[in-house]
């Protein structure tokens, strides 16, 4: 079985999907052109989940990331975590839900539609269905939710586009055996993903 890092995995599904802008650097050199507010991630195949771990942070302004920057490195070499760098994203607003594939031993791939964010795992408001789905199929999915709040006022059929390609996957990337992308923000405009995580067989 092999973790692929936050960065790429989110390559991969940069492919099929927008993803939030971004950029990779280093404690050594951290000049961005990005707009701030930033996110800011520590890279490192020991951390699947940046938030749980301390590795996932929100600069305002260059000080601030100058401070996070200095602090996931010290972090990082207490822990003996070597990082693959740190990688900035924009901030997106919208509505979070989460998006999952996993390979079953006796159905074989099944994709999940979530209420997404971190509290994602408490909530389960969540949705099934047999991969590859078409576009009715995803729109289905997003009314099985209990929350039906989140799907006013954004683009669902951004969603729904979402989730048909991502259903497809199993076909296209040898090996999957899970896929997480939490979250995945929707609003009036589009559906962005803001963290992916794959893992191989």
């Amino acid at each position: 079985m092999s973790v692929l890092n936050k960065f790429d995995s989110e390559k991969i599904i940069s492919k099929y999907l927008p993803i939030a802008k971004h950029q990779m650097i280093t404690s050594k050199n951290y000049n961005t052109k990005l707009k701030f507010p930033l996110f800011a991630k520590g890279i490192a195949k020991e951390i699947p989940h940046a938030k749980r771990a301390g590795f996932l942070k929100k600069a305002e302004n260059e000080k601030e990331l100058k401070a996070i920057i200095f602090e996931m490195d010290k972090n990082a070499k207490k822990k003996k975590i070597k990082l693959d760098g740190i990688l900035l994203q924009e901030q997106i607003q919208g509505n979070e839900f989460i998006i999952g594939i996993k390979k079953d031993f006796t159905f074989g791939h099944v994709i999940m539609l979530g209420v997404g964010g971190s509290h994602a795992e408490e909530i389960k408001d969540v949705s099934f269905r047999l991969c590859p789905i078409t576009k009715s199929e995803a729109k289905k999915m997003a009314l099985d939710l209990k929350n039906q709040a989140l799907l006013k006022g954004v683009n669902t059929d951004k969603l729904y586009s979402a989730l048909e390609k991502i259903s497809k996957l199993p076909s296209t990337i040898k090996g999957l055996k899970e896929l997480d992308i939490n979250p995945i923000f929707v609003n009036e405009k589009d559906a962005i993903v803001v963290d992916a995580l794959i893992v191989l067989e």
